[in-house]
């Protein structure tokens, strides 16, 4: 038998109803389904307990993923995933606009084309300005979200059939939670 305990704090609470875990704290609320075969997840006062009553292998592996799952929903409602992109351009000025939920980069290697990206409502994205150097952060309470548009963002500027030791423009992720850095 396998079991892993998460205790909760006391500004957060869990509810798991129906194979959907909820968690509440200051920052709001975080759902997400959790269902397979022979994988309990239950909450009990102030702890989950996610467990398996087979110990094999894949089995452990669920186990360990739920729990990390699920202790990245509990740091999510207190305290935001951020992620940091700098914006790199030698060649040609990269224009970078956030408008109405998008993010719309022009001038990309000279180019007249215009690409954009389409951002969720949970995820905020805002536009930094440090000396000479543009910056984004990629901000969400879910670490799905905010790492999922980040590097959406990070693929709009990929040079293709292009040598990447000349043409080193676009937007590169720098730093990102949970790394040692000081959004951590």
């Amino acid at each position: 038998m396998i079991e892993k305990k998460i205790e909760l704090a006391d500004e957060v609470e869990a509810s798991f109803d129906s194979n959907v875990l909820t968690i509440k704290g200051k920052l709001g609320e975080i759902k997400r389904e959790f269902s397979y075969p022979l994988i309990n997840l239950e909450v009990k006062d102030k702890t989950i307990i996610v467990s398996s009553s087979k110990d094999r292998k894949k089995q452990k592996a669920i186990v360990g993923a739920w729990t990390a799952r699920a202790n990245n929903m509990i740091r999510g409602v207190n305290k935001p995933f951020v992620y940091k992109l700098k914006l790199v351009f030698s060649h040609f000025p990269m224009k970078v606009k956030i408008e109405n939920n998008r993010i719309i980069v022009s001038n990309y290697l000279g180019g007249k084309g215009v690409r954009e990206v389409k951002i969720k409502e949970d995820v905020e994205v805002k536009m930094l300005k440090e000396g000479s150097s543009e910056y984004l952060t990629v901000e969400s309470t879910n670490k799905e979200h905010a790492g999922l548009y980040a590097a959406k963002i990070e693929r709009l500027c990929v040079a293709k059939n292009k040598d990447r030791r000349v043409f080193q423009d676009g937007i590169y992720l720098i730093e990102k939670p949970g790394k040692g850095n000081k959004s951590d």
